[in-house]
């Protein structure tokens, strides 16, 4: 079997059965050949004895010399709305006479039906060579994005640790300016680390190593590891898993790092004093295209999000956390959860209303296809 190749500018062996197959690796049709043009042109199959007995040159035909340096005895073309797909050789039969009229149409209905079915495979495997120039390309303009964004953080941070460096000489017997720039200085260097920490995340994301997992089973996993925290903070976690998921296949590691940013979220928009609650639910949805597909909500009763940023929350460093402390974000944690519900082939939603809660709900598919890797 002959293909057409990528640029579509010839013709390569794509396999073989019943010959040496690195035989004919060399051997090569350009769209130009006598060959190709034959093919094209006659749109039927080239039978090796009718040209031996009947063409008048066939010392010197390249038709037949191609046939058999292939030593091919049919060659039945794949032609598709016009255009040549790639062509199917048969080799020697056990009766050397020329094949039966029905022979011949059976062969072509063959090929046929086997040109319509390569053409779409082809087109396939193009649509996917483009999706992934599409998904490098928007990966380049994120980290664009984030170059920048990086750039505009750490200005101010590196002004106030530069200030303090340059003071410090002149004011070391000063205690309230060593301790008070000491501590902001502190501050500002661990917002660099998270920043630093959040884009090495994303930069070196790998493409999901898929196994079979439980989502309940990451989902506590995930509420045991925030427990803690959760105490400290006089925040109550509740859950409500369905008992009939199936296994999905899954990244556990990401899909772990998702849920717990979410967690973090939610923890950090709930205050100590308004008796925070965060519910996590799980659910099987049963889609009409047969393809089921589980969806985990994560909501909390904490301040919201308001309706002008609503629109945001996915781009890089946009964050609604500008306190100076601890809790002041970098607007990577929900580019960084968006890209992985993205490369197991499912999508997040985001429900809120300033002062009333926020609710995330993920939609994943039970078996997802596994999308082509980034850079």
């Amino acid at each position: 079997l002959y293909l057409r190749n990528e640029d579509k500018s010839g013709y390569v062996l794509s396999t073989a059965l019943g010959q040496e197959t690195h035989r004919l690796q060399g051997l090569s049709f350009k769209k130009d050949d006598a060959l190709v043009r034959h093919l094209l042109q006659a749109q039927t199959i080239v039978l090796r004895e009718e040209i031996e007995i009947h063409h008048e040159r066939r010392a010197t035909d390249p038709v037949l010399g191609a046939l058999k340096a292939m030593e091919a005895e049919a060659c039945i073309p794949l032609i598709n709305k016009g255009s040549l797909i790639g062509f199917c050789n048969l080799g020697s039969c056990t009766k050397l006479k020329m094949s039966s009229a029905e022979d011949i149409h059976l062969l072509a209905t063959l090929g046929q039906n086997a040109a319509i079915a390569l053409d779409n495979a082809l087109l396939y495997e193009d649509l996917k060579r483009s999706q992934k120039l599409i998904q490098r390309a928007d990966r380049l303009r994120s980290l664009e994005i984030i170059a920048g964004g990086f750039a505009h953080e750490i200005r101010n941070p590196l002004t106030s640790i530069k200030t303090f460096i340059e003071l410090a000489p002149l004011r070391r017997d000063d205690a309230y300016f060593m301790d008070e720039f000491s501590s902001v200085v502190k501050d500002d260097v661990s917002r660099i680390e998270r920043l630093i920490h959040e884009i090495l995340g994303y930069a070196r994301y790998m493409e999901p190593k898929f196994g079979e997992e439980n989502i309940n089973d990451i989902v506590m996993s995930c509420i045991l590891f925030m427990q803690v925290k959760a105490e400290k903070e006089g925040i109550h976690i509740s859950q409500d898993l369905a008992d009939n998921l199936p296994t999905m296949r899954l990244d556990r590691q990401q899909i772990k790092q998702a849920f717990l940013n979410l967690f973090l979220n939610a923890m950090d928009a709930i205050t100590a004093a308004a008796g925070g609650r965060i519910r996590v639910t799980t659910r099987l949805l049963n889609k009409p295209d047969g393809c089921p597909r589980v969806h985990i909500e994560i909501a909390d009763n904490g301040s919201g999000i308001s309706s002008n940023d609503l629109e945001h929350i996915f781009d890089p460093f946009f964050t609604t956390k500008h306190k100076s402390d601890e809790h002041e974000g970098t607007g990577l944690g929900l580019v960084i959860v968006h890209q992985i519900v993205e490369q197991h082939s499912g999508h997040i939603e985001v429900e809120s209303q300033a002062g009333r809660g926020t609710t995330f709900v993920i939609s994943l598919p039970v078996n997802p296809e596994s999308k082509a890797s980034s850079p």
